[in-house]
């Protein structure tokens, strides 16, 4: 008798492929996480790397260091004994010297080829002193060497000094605060000391047989020893060199600046000057006429300017010491304009010199 065949569940049929699929699920969610941790071993490894190459760096270091104290151990034994040596010898020497003649004839000749070079040196000292390398001794922290290209060797030198109250200070706050102090406090401040120094320091090398004469200009214009308005002084005489820089150092800054009239003045100067050594701080304020106050625009300060220098003779060099003043920004560029045009020189000094 035959069987009869069994019919098939389809939810039975349904189950199993339910459960084979989430088995393949499962290894396959593990296949990915197994490469996702060997990706992330295989990114940490260079970190690894270095990190072991630093420590073998670090060992290697520490061995050279022990050998290169070790090394320095041994130098300076030789150098104690080397020294010990030394020492010995200076001794014996020293016990064996007074009982020969020759040596003692060496340190009398020794003796007397340090009295002729001390003699030599005196001469050297006088020349230099008689050429006047150094008419007054001027000294001071700043460095000065870098100031090449500022003429020195004429004969007739004019040193134009600007004594307006802008030489307070370097900007125009400042300016009003010291300019309502009193006029022992103006001369203390910075930056007229720093142009009372570069005139004593411009002063000190000049040489015997040059003549200068030293103007202060605001809106006029006076010479700094009165009375010798129009004249030369000598630098050969030490009392008029002395008396000039006094007479700045007790010089106090006010009013305006007319550049104008400083140069205005040159030709009464007689002979004329060779050589003009400006020092001021920016483009003039006002013109040879007086007046202003009040403000005034940087285009109508650059018109005064070129103004002023068309009063210069000709084929004399303007060499400009500025030192600068805040919110005129065409001041140095005006300035080298004029060195350029008079073959003089534009030097803009460091705040610790001279």
């Amino acid at each position: 008798m035959a069987r009869k065949r069994r019919s098939l569940d389809p939810v039975s049929l349904s189950f199993l492929d339910v459960m084979s699929c989430g088995f393949g699920a499962m290894i396959l969610l593990f296949l990915i996480l197994k490469h996702q941790g060997t990706d992330f071993q295989q990114e940490a490894t260079p970190a690894d790397s270095e990190v072991r190459l630093l420590e073998r760096e670090v060992t290697e270091g520490r061995r050279n260091l022990a050998e290169l104290r070790a090394t320095a151990a041994d130098l300076h034994e030789q150098n104690s004994a080397s020294a010990a040596l030394l020492q010995q010898l200076l001794q014996e020497m020293a016990a064996a010297a007074p009982a020969t003649e020759d040596n003692r004839n060496s340190i009398e000749q020794m003796r007397r080829q340090l009295a002729e070079l001390e003699q030599r040196k005196r001469q050297i000292q006088e020349e230099i002193r008689a050429k006047g390398a150094n008419l007054r001794e001027r000294s001071g922290t700043g460095r000065r060497a870098y100031l090449t290209g500022l003429r020195l060797d004429s004969k007739r030198t004019l040193i134009l000094l600007d004594a307006s109250s802008s030489m307070l200070a370097e900007n125009l706050v400042n300016v009003i605060r010291f300019r309502n102090m009193d006029d022992a406090a103006k001369k203390l401040t910075p930056k007229w000391r720093q142009a009372v120094d570069t005139v004593a320091w411009l002063v000190a090398r000049l040489t015997p047989e040059m003549h200068f004469q030293i103007y202060l200009f605001d809106t006029s214009l006076r010479a700094a020893v009165p009375g010798t308005e129009g004249t030369w002084l000598n630098t050969g005489a030490t009392d008029a060199i002395d008396r000039a820089v006094e007479a700045v150092e007790n010089t106090v800054p006010q009013g305006g600046t007319s550049l104008a009239t400083a140069f205005s003045q040159i030709t009464r100067l007689n002979p004329a000057p060779d050589n003009i050594i400006l020092i001021t701080d920016g483009l003039p304020t006002q013109g040879t006429g007086g007046g202003g106050g009040g403000t005034i625009s940087g285009r109508e300060r650059a018109r005064l300017f070129a103004d002023a220098i068309r009063t210069i003779p000709a084929r004399i060099p303007v060499n400009t010491i500025l030192l600068p003043m805040e919110g005129d920004p065409d001041a140095a560029g005006s300035f080298w304009l004029l060195a350029q045009r008079t073959t003089g020189s534009l030097l803009t000094p460091t705040r610790d010199w001279p």
